[in-house]
């Protein structure tokens, strides 16, 4: 997995490229990278264009990392979502947890 972090005006955008699905051995990659967002950053945004399905790993790192940006007071919002990834997030209720911007 290749992770791109992209920064502008207090805003870091994570984005993976060469990548169609994100799983639990990419689970520790995610961690580190969205601590790090968070550490460096009021505004954290994830982007998944590129990437057609999560397991419930990668969905445990974006709700630790959730967690942690509102104990923070900081953004944190996902985007390119696919349909597989929304209906995830649906099924799941998530869609009710995370903001999400297209």
């Amino acid at each position: 997995m290749n992770i791109i972090k992209t920064s502008i005006d207090n805003t870091i955008t994570v984005r993976f490229e060469n990548v169609n699905k994100l799983t639990a051995s990419d689970s520790a990659e995610l961690n580190n990278t969205l601590t790090y967002s968070l550490e460096h950053s009021n505004n954290i945004i994830v982007d998944f264009t590129n990437v057609n399905y999560i397991d419930s790993s990668i969905l445990n790192e974006l709700l630790t990392a959730l967690d942690k940006s509102q104990q923070k007071n900081k953004q944190f919002a996902l985007t390119g979502l696919s349909s597989k990834i929304k209906d995830i997030l649906k099924i799941t209720k998530l869609d009710e947890v995370f903001e999400v911007v297209d």
